[in-house]
């Protein structure tokens, strides 16, 4: 995720320009290092009669591609001299820069003053609140439905959801999420008995532009293949339809949405068929040193059931952190809901754990 970067200094005659920031060997671009330090030397030179530093910066470019997508749609940063000339800079350069000591600078903003910039795992759970974000994930997803059925018992749903993204062009990535869900499933009466399996499965392809911006989409189709070990498990039709997933960035505020929509196209002819609809609207306020507050219930409506029984509408929320275990970042959140509308024998209630496997690139 590069971002090209530059300092501007302007004086009455003249202004100097200079990139800063590691170049990206393929786009040419130039990139920020949040925990980088700056360090200035004295006075290097005399030219024109004004005095002038020559500043060497030296980076850890560890975290370079961590950076959040508004950073990336400004095109240019701005910073001032004396921000330049300070040691609790965290703006970096791994060249030379010309300045003159007595130049008025522009006034501009300094996005890595800001702890929620600055911290890397605050940087990092900002990027992986995108689901299309160019960044391999593994999610394990826990959902403890209580009240379920008849008898009201707990039902375990993990989600296991690997997002892989794929670079298919220059303008283009592609992002594969693949939904595998194992389920403990409880008797439904007295006379039943518990399952426990594999469930459908689910994969998803969103095709998103690469351009910087801190509005992203993605859209491509979705299926699901009748993959449960149990009848009970899953729906045993082949169904296909479209997906679509919108992101924005809004200070410290990302929000958006992901939906689907299904229809059956095959499978056991004695199983209904397939009109289902999934929406996961979500929003997350960002705290610091990678904490922040969530919300991101999924409401489904089964179109095939009668009518009254077709949504399901939770409303709950919670608070996740990322940090680091060793050399693996992790992303963890806990979140509860209510089902305020619901089918009969649906959960009343719904506890929501997941642990995010984070692997962004170097």
């Amino acid at each position: 995720m590069p971002v090209h970067a530059q300092a501007t200094f302007l004086t009455p005659q003249s202004s100097v320009t200079q990139p800063i920031g590691k170049r990206d060997q393929q786009t040419g671009q130039a990139c920020f290092a949040p925990h980088a330090r700056l360090a200035a030397s004295g006075p290097k030179s005399n030219r024109d009669g004004a005095d002038h530093k020559r500043m060497k910066y030296k980076a850890n470019y560890s975290a370079c591609d961590l950076l959040p997508d508004e950073l990336k749609s400004t095109g240019f940063l701005s910073v001032s001299k004396d921000e330049l000339l300070s040691n609790g800079s965290h703006l970096i350069a791994d060249g030379d820069l010309q300045a003159s000591p007595d130049s008025k600078a522009t006034t501009q903003i300094n996005y890595f003053s800001d702890p929620l910039y600055s911290d890397s795992d605050s940087v990092l759970a900002r990027k992986n609140q995108n689901p299309i974000a160019n960044m391999i994930s593994v999610p394990f997803q826990n959902n403890i439905n209580l009240g379920s059925g008849l008898l009201e018992k707990a039902q375990n749903v993990m989600l296991i959801q690997p997002i892989i993204p794929i670079s298919i062009s220059n303008d283009v990535v592609l992002i594969t999420r693949t939904i595998v869900p194992v389920i403990y499933q409880p008797p439904f009466s007295e006379t039943d008995s518990n399952r426990f399996g594999l469930g459908d499965i689910q994969p998803q392809f969103y095709f998103s532009p690469k351009r910087a911006s801190s509005i992203n989409w993605g859209f491509g189709p979705t299926f699901v293949a009748p993959t449960a070990t149990s009848r009970s498990l899953g729906q045993g039709k082949w169904s296909i339809g479209p997906a679509a997933i919108f992101t924005a960035v809004v200070d410290r505020f990302v929000f958006g949405g992901v939906a689907n929509n299904v229809w059956s196209v095959g499978g056991d002819s004695n199983r209904l068929e397939v009109s289902q609809l999934t929406i996961q609207p979500f929003v997350n306020y960002n705290l610091n040193s990678g904490w922040y507050l969530t919300s991101s219930p999924i409401v489904q409506a089964n179109f095939m059931a009668d009518k009254g029984n077709q949504w399901l509408v939770p409303v709950g929320g919670g608070i996740g952190r990322v940090f680091g275990i060793g050399g693996q970042k992790v992303n963890a959140i806990a979140q509860g809901f209510v089902n305020v509308v619901k089918p009969d024998n649906a959960p009343d209630w719904t506890l929501r754990f997941e642990i995010r496997l984070l692997f962004p690139k170097r």
